[in-house]
């Protein structure tokens, strides 16, 4: 997006920018992925958001995170610790491939 305004800007002054935001505490680093190859940045202040990446398409989907808010409230609970953010790679199938690998019998409906 930023090279469509000003063709001068590279992806790689984007990605400095963004870790040099991320060093400044301005905006968080997220990896989407086990493998940590992909990778999303958010506003340090604003909410954690969590993805499902689909192992056949790669589309990555958005997961709701109260499981994850509950997991780190039951560490707070439980253990006397301090959560200050909580970073979870999910791997799987998005709704539509699940249905096309189904339909192929390549996936159990279970």
């Amino acid at each position: 997006m930023a090279h469509t305004q000003d063709r001068s800007i590279s992806l790689a002054t984007v990605y400095r920018t963004l870790n040099l935001f991320a060093e400044l505490g301005l905006v968080d680093q997220r990896y989407v992925e086990p493998e940590h190859r992909h990778e999303v940045f958010r506003l340090a202040d604003g909410p954690e958001q969590h993805y499902l990446t689909c192992l056949r398409c790669g589309t990555r989907v958005p997961i709701a995170t109260d499981l994850l808010d509950n997991m780190a409230r039951e560490l707070v609970r439980r253990k006397g610790m301090t959560v200050t953010s909580a970073c979870a790679c999910f791997t799987g199938y998005c709704p539509a491939c699940t249905a096309e690998l189904r339909h192929e019998g390549k996936l159990s409906s279970g």
